[in-house]
Order: C-alpha cells, then sequence, then structure tokens
C-alpha cells in the first residue's frame, strides 16, 4: 500500500475521503489502529484496491440482512496518522465537521459522501 496516499492531491483521492467520512471507519484492535469501509458495492472497493496499490485480499462477511459485504483495511501508521489529520475520527457520527479542503475537490468529496452513505433531508417547520 502506499504509504503517502491521503496525501491527497487529486479528485480520486477525495472521493475516497468522502467515502471515508460517510462509511468508514476508524477502530482499534489488539492495541493496533486501523482504518475500514465496507461496502456491498465490490466494484468501488476493486477501484480503489488499484489506486493504492492493496496487496491484501478483501475480507468478506455476510450482513444480518444475508447480503455480502466487502471490507478493506487500511493498517499503514502513517495512512492512519493522515487521515485522522484530515479529521477522521472514532465514533464519528454525531461530530464530524466537513474538512478544509480546496474548493475545486467538494463536489468529489460530496460524490464520495453520498455513494458511502449520504442523503439529504428537509425537515418541516
Amino acid at each position: 500500500m502506499k504509504s503517502d496516499f491521503f496525501k491527497i492531491d487529486s479528485s480520486e483521492k477525495y472521493y475516497i475521503l468522502g467515502l471515508l467520512y460517510s462509511d468508514g471507519y476508524l477502530t482499534e484492535n489488539n492495541n493496533k489502529e486501523y482504518v475500514g469501509l465496507k461496502l456491498i458495492d465490490k466494484q468501488i472497493l476493486d477501484d480503489i484496491s488499484l489506486l493504492i496499490e492493496c496487496k491484501q485480499p478483501y475480507k468478506c462477511g455476510i450482513t444480518s440482512a444475508n447480503n455480502q459485504l466487502y471490507r478493506i483495511d487500511f493498517r499503514d501508521k502513517q495512512v492512519i496518522d493522515d487521515l485522522k489529520n484530515l479529521g477522521l475520527h472514532k465514533r464519528k457520527t454525531f461530530t464530524t465537521t466537513y474538512p478544509n479542503i480546496p474548493f475545486e475537490y467538494n463536489s468529489d468529496f460530496i460524490r464520495g459522501v453520498f455513494d458511502g452513505d449520504g442523503c439529504i433531508k428537509k425537515k418541516k417547520k
């Protein structure tokens, strides 16, 4: 895996950051941190795997609805530190704020958020 992958400088990388913001997670197992992303859409993870030069195969699981779910984990310390610096953190559901990113990449980031888990709701007054 490219350790400097999240020194972000492209549309594809901001898209992946959006996916991680919406559907990714930062966790710890056996005193080691890792970042993961679980999706039903295997093609997105195939594309990410090629971009980051992932050497490990996906880990598969089954959701409670019996749909196949694919997972990719990032365990490289530099990658994790870079993602933390970009605002990814544990238990982010109600505490995440929009990252400070260059204007030209906003649409890529937002597209990633929507592909991961996004929606827009309008409350009635």
